[in-house]
């Protein structure tokens, strides 16, 4: 081979290696995001690009990730919580991006949320995982609002020491979300586990444990829950609920139709369609114990 071909061949790795290193903008942008980090032990003067220079508040860090993304709008960002304790009360999420809680795999110890998320604006794309929510609410714990398509929940703590109305809240349109390996538990009964009041289209919810009082997951009315796959979840009462058993596993009060593959629940109506959705046919291999019988069953009453 010639020195014109090994040194062509050279620029040719170095122009791609560049592209890759976001020394140019455009290819850069389709695959790079910014990281950001939060601590408990942040400061607001810092940058919030390292973990030895992180943002105090969550609440900052989404605000310089959504600015960010304004600039370039398809790459996607990712924001580390360092474990800790975090006392603000979030109202906006970010966009396309991930928010993770890094307590248990970076420092020891968890992330812990000690307020409501009741989110003003749609969170398109939104992404939560492994933080533990254990703040009491009389309403929802984090309520996502109209718009929120593609909000995405997983391997996160529900664990309130005492009541709340809702743990997880969907309202209005929001298509495609997915609530997957979380744990819905505390020290008192939750009346719902995740409460779903509008269009749920496409949504999954699948490999949860669930402990409420009324139902694990409740479908309100007018609700369209078109394509919606429920599946591998564990449904029971909640530990301090001594001596009664969880009312309604799924209640299904809205209209459209769902998949139910593959749950275990022990309540006295494992699935019950209260509203004009078609269930009846969608129904497989669910494990239904009932009025503390050990009866086994793979279709609803």
């Amino acid at each position: 081979m010639s020195n014109t071909s090994l040194v062509r061949r050279k620029l040719t790795r170095d122009i791609l290696y560049k592209q890759w290193k976001r020394e140019f903008s455009q290819p850069a942008g389709m695959f790079f995001g910014k990281t950001y980090f939060v601590s408990d032990s942040g400061s607001a003067s810092y940058d919030g690009l390292t973990p030895d220079h992180p943002k105090a508040l969550i609440s900052a860090a989404v605000t310089l990730s959504a600015t960010d993304l304004a600039l370039e709008t398809d790459r996607r960002n990712q924001i580390f919580v360092l474990g800790g304790n975090y006392d603000e009360a979030v109202v906006a999420m970010p966009a396309s991006c991930d928010l993770i809680g890094l307590g248990g795999y970076y420092s020891g110890y968890p992330t812990n949320i000690n307020n409501v998320w009741t989110i003003a604006t749609a969170a398109v794309g939104t992404h939560i995982h492994g933080l533990r929510f254990n703040k009491s609410s009389s309403s929802s714990i984090i309520s996502v609002p109209d718009g929120s398509n593609w909000f995405h929940v997983s391997e996160c703590l529900f664990d309130a020491t005492t009541s709340n109305d809702k743990c997880l809240e969907f309202t209005g349109t929001t298509y495609y979300f997915t609530v997957e390996r979380c744990r819905f538990i505390g020290n008192i009964p939750y009346p719902y586990d995740i409460y779903i009041n509008g269009n749920a289209r496409g949504s999954l919810i699948e490999d949860n444990l669930m402990f409420a009082q009324t139902a694990a997951i409740y479908i309100a009315t007018g609700t369209v829950q078109a394509q919606t796959v429920i599946k591998r979840n564990i449904m029971s009462r909640h530990q301090g609920d001594t001596g009664a058993q969880l009312a309604v596993g799924i209640h299904f009060a809205g209209e459209g139709f769902a998949v139910c593959v593959g749950n275990w629940i022990s309540a006295v109506d494992a699935i019950y369609p209260s509203g004009s959705g078609d269930i009846e046919n969608m129904l497989m291999d669910n494990s239904i114990v009932q009025a503390k019988t050990a009866d086994r069953e793979t279709t609803y009453e």
